[in-house]
């Protein structure tokens, strides 16, 4: 805002956000398509302002976005967060595919056992490595 000559104090943009993100993602999720019943979901480690960052994110077999979730840590809670986060937006899948991570397979075998879900969770290395192929490494 301070390059187009508007001086706005960071509370009035933390109100703008507060106020305006929940209908902004609402009108989003709205025009998305949907996504189909196979995910991959993989993890990275990313740099950001001098941190590290653990990048999460999930996509279908042909290529398609389904969600994404930036956390502090790479953790089991992390990973069940982003799980929940992309299930409550696109609902359940018949199969995940993830790597050999502990934290997503904790995740995952926790999510089934809880919710007495019967999604499918496979191990291929290979298969999710386009968060390690994508733009933002």
């Amino acid at each position: 805002m301070h390059e187009r000559g508007v001086a706005v104090d960071h509370a009035t943009c933390n109100r703008w956000v507060i106020t305006y993100a929940p209908e902004f993602e609402e009108r989003v999720r709205r025009r998305q398509q949907p996504v189909g019943g196979s995910w991959r979901m993989d993890e990275a480690s990313v740099r950001l302002k001098g941190e590290w960052k653990c990048l999460y994110i999930a996509m279908d077999k042909e290529g398609h976005t389904i969600d994404f979730l930036l956390t502090p840590h790479r953790d089991r809670d992390a990973a069940q967060a982003f799980l929940h986060k992309a299930i409550w937006t696109q609902g359940l899948p018949e199969k995940i595919t993830i790597d050999q991570s502990g934290s997503n397979t904790a995740a995952m075998t926790h999510d089934n056992r809880t919710h007495q879900a019967v999604i499918a969770i496979r191990q291929c290395k290979y298969l999710n490595t386009f968060v390690e192929q994508g733009p933002w490494r």
